[in-house]
Parts: structure tokens; sequence; C-alpha cells
């Protein structure tokens, strides 16, 4: 088991994580910060609980998006595969 450290607005984490997950740890808590820093250009106000929930919330909005996308994609290769099928069984009925 592995630990990796990584800041995340300017807080110090250790997070274990499996062996040889480090650098990949390391690389989304730099694309968390970069969220963070977009947000807080945008929301000035904000406190950094608030930053956190907010980068939480479209990460999350972003999955969920992803996730549709995904079924979608699985549902029209269904479709595709049924009329291939359908287009394959029609050509056998074809006198040659």
């Amino acid at each position: 088991m592995g630990t990796v450290k990584v800041t995340v607005n300017n807080e110090p984490y250790s997070i274990a994580c499996g062996d040889g997950q480090e650098e990949r740890l390391e690389r989304l808590a730099l694309r968390l910060q970069a969220r963070i820093e977009a947000l807080a250009g945008q929301f000035s106000h904000a406190d950094d609980t608030h930053l956190l929930i907010l980068a939480a919330l479209m990460l999350m909005d972003e999955a969920e998006q992803r996730q549709k996308q995904d079924e979608l994609a699985a549902h029209a290769s269904e479709e595709i595969a049924k009329l291939k099928q359908r287009i394959d069984s029609i050509i056998q009925k074809i006198p040659s």
C-alpha cells in the first residue's frame, strides 16, 4: 500500500493508495487544484469549503453526464447489432 502527499487549496494531505497509483493521485490532485483556482477566480467571495463543494458538484455533474452518454452509446450499439442481424437474415433469404 502506497501513500502520496498532495496539496489541495494550500492544505497538505496524505492519501493512502494502491502501489503504483501515487503518480495518478498526484495528477488528479493537480487537476482538482486547477479546478478550484478557476472557481476562485469566478467566485472571489467563496471560502475554501465552498470552493471544494463547488468543485465536487461540478465533477459529479460531469461524471453523471458521461454515464448518460455511455448508456446511450451502449443502447445504440445494441440497436446496431439488432439491425445487423436483421440485415444478415434478409440477405440470407435472397435467392442466389
